[in-house]
């Protein structure tokens, strides 16, 4: 259907708001349970998309600079319109070297870990970016026991393998995670906090 994920976002950013409340559950929750921080807190929202959690950001900690990241220009596009100035925007793949080591107050992560790739690699990087004591935050697709469900995400480059938050909770000992259902089980969603040592 789409070569790569790149072509898949070119297209999506044009219907990426008006579609994804109907599926991407748990973002609010997440948002709402996002502790207070010093007012010159380092914010990372990591895979920002069209910057809906980025707005919320905004919003809750104005003094923090805040730094969104995506792999995707259409998205970034999109997210600069809605989110206007005193945010960082950055086109690029997230990797080791994108920051220093100790540089955030806070990571946050909606719906963007299960396309991301390597999973232990990407958790350890952000385990190095957050300064001791710093905050992971994500909500994200988990598994889903229809296989055909399963296999369909992966055509849209979500993987729903089940691993995602059992990794974070080893990476992240001190974490508060809670998993839901959706559509009376086809899928179920998890949200995690967690404090970094």
């Amino acid at each position: 259907m789409y070569n790569s994920i790149d072509t898949y976002y070119k297209v999506q950013s044009h219907i990426y708001d008006l579609t994804r409340w109907s599926f991407l559950f748990g973002r609010a929750k997440l948002f709402n349970n996002l502790p207070e921080l010093s007012e010159n807190a380092v914010i990372l929202d990591l895979g920002c998309g069209t910057g809906y959690q980025t707005k919320l950001l905004k919003r809750k900690y104005p003094t923090a600079k805040i730094i969104g990241l995506d792999a995707s220009a259409a998205m970034l596009k999109k997210a600069q319109h809605k989110i206007g100035a005193n945010v960082t925007l950055l086109h690029q793949h997230y990797n080791a070297a994108s920051f220093k080591e100790n540089s955030f107050d806070l990571v946050v992560c909606s719906y963007s870990l299960t396309m991301m790739g390597d999973i232990d690699m990407l958790l350890q990087n952000i385990h190095n970016h957050l300064k001791p004591k710093g905050i992971f935050a994500a909500v994200d697709f988990d598994y889903s026991r229809c296989d055909w469900f399963t296999r369909w995400m992966k055509v849209n480059f979500v993987e729903m393998s089940g691993k995602v938050f059992t990794l974070i909770k080893t990476q992240f000992p001190k974490h508060h995670t809670k998993s839901y259902s959706a559509f009376t089980g086809l899928w179920c969603y998890s949200m995690c906090i967690a404090v970094n040592d």
